[in-house]
């Protein structure tokens, strides 16, 4: 391998610029930015076919779209109302959906953090190769750490900040700056996943006779909330990456592939890996990088 007389690979400066759970994350938010689009768009044509046919607020929603299973009493007006409060539902759930990949995110990223770099429990990052341990078969066990991830996932903020602070004394203060609406945004979701948008307490009151009307989120304020989420995230990813997770990615797709190629001599070794991590969309390395990172594993 010494032949390859290559520069030594270095272990926590990453070669991607982001990790793979904000890859991931970031599929998630196409997605469902996919799906609004959708919706939206085909609530426009709908409202500007019924302008074609002339239809009035006071007709009749059936006959207007052509359906007998629509309630006769409905009109076009009460149609539409009820389409202006879907539109809020969707927003809510739209920012319930949001919120879940983000946390679903926070908890992968801080996942790969530990196992990339055990020695940051310890307060020592970048001591202790999580790469080694994983060769070694010494993996990091996710019982010994669960509960600090859960400290960053679960409860209020305020108390999330600290489980963060407690893990990453350094970590960069995009989540304090938006502490306030970091909490709207939890009671919020909690309220649309829990209660159907209700107000949670106020729906769990057996006195309430009727339901309380569903809360409203604007196109203004569900825009702000994703652009929250989205940024905290983005700042994140890249002081994980370049602190705690490196190239340990390209290092583990390597480490879970070798067994396959232990065989090979090392020409087919490489060529095996680099066509492997480019079929699994993780990066197309060049041919220098993916000889470091086989080297470096191997000296270990």
């Amino acid at each position: 391998m010494s032949s390859w007389n290559l520069p030594e690979l270095n272990r926590w400066k990453p070669k991607h610029p982001s990790s793979l759970p904000l890859r991931i994350f970031k599929q998630y938010d196409i997605e469902i930015w996919r799906f609004m689009a959708a919706y939206y768009t085909s609530e426009k044509f709908t409202y500007s076919q019924l302008g074609k046919k002339g239809c009035k607020w006071s007709d009749s929603a059936g006959t207007c779209f052509s359906i007998n299973t629509i309630e006769k009493s409905l009109t076009l007006k009460m149609w539409s109302d009820d389409l202006h409060k879907f539109d809020h539902w969707i927003r809510l759930n739209f920012l319930l959906s949001t919120c879940s990949y983000f946390e679903t995110y926070i908890s992968s990223i801080i996942d790969e953090c530990i196992q990339s770099d055990p020695g940051m429990l310890f307060g020592v990052s970048n001591t202790i190769d999580g790469i080694k341990l994983l060769k070694y078969d010494h993996k990091i066990k996710e019982k010994d750490y669960k509960n600090k991830i859960i400290d960053c996932t679960k409860g209020d903020w305020n108390s999330r900040l600290n489980g963060f602070t407690q893990l990453f004394p350094n970590i960069p203060n995009v989540i304090q700056q938006n502490l306030s609406d970091l909490e709207k945004i939890r009671k919020l979701r909690n309220d649309v996943a829990h209660a159907f948008g209700r107000d949670i307490e106020e729906s769990r009151n057996y006195e309430n006779v009727m339901i309380k009307p569903m809360q409203t989120l604007s196109v203004k304020a569900c825009s702000h909330y994703h652009h929250i989420l989205f940024t905290i995230a983005r700042n994140l990813d890249e002081y994980f990456l370049n602190n705690h997770i490196g190239n340990y990615e390209p290092l583990r797709f390597y480490h879970n592939l070798f067994p396959k190629i232990r065989n090979l001599d090392k020409g087919h070794k490489l060529v095996s890996f680099k066509k492997s991590i480019g079929n699994q969309k993780i990066d197309n390395f060049s041919k220098d990088f993916c000889r470091q990172i086989i080297i470096y594993y191997n000296n270990l």
